[in-house]
Parts: structure tokens; C-alpha cells; sequence
């Protein structure tokens, strides 16, 4: 579960900040917002993870 937790919150920070390199706009502000996605799931994951324990 951790595994996944960290991937996922690296995967979100790659993607934010991928979204500089991007050209249109449009795409710039969906991979932003999809990055701030993947991150606010994986604190979700930790924060679960975190309370079972």
C-alpha cells in the first residue's frame, strides 16, 4: 500500500511539473489538474493507510 502511496505522488508531482513543457494551454491545465488529482488521492491513501495501523 505504501508502494502505491508514493508512486502515485510521484506521478502527480511528474505530471505538474511535465505540464510546464506543454504547448496548448488547455492541455497545460488538464495535466495540472490530473497531477493535483494523483496527489490529493495518494494523501486520501496515506491518510487511510495511516488509520488502520
Amino acid at each position: 500500500m505504501k508502494l502505491v502511496v508514493i508512486l502515485l505522488a510521484i506521478a502527480g508531482l511528474a505530471l505538474i511539473f511535465a505540464a510546464r513543457r506543454m504547448e496548448m494551454p488547455a492541455v497545460r491545465t488538464n495535466a495540472r489538474l490530473v497531477g493535483g488529482a494523483a496527489m490529493l488521492v495518494a494523501l486520501g491513501l496515506a491518510v487511510v493507510d495511516a488509520l488502520k495501523d
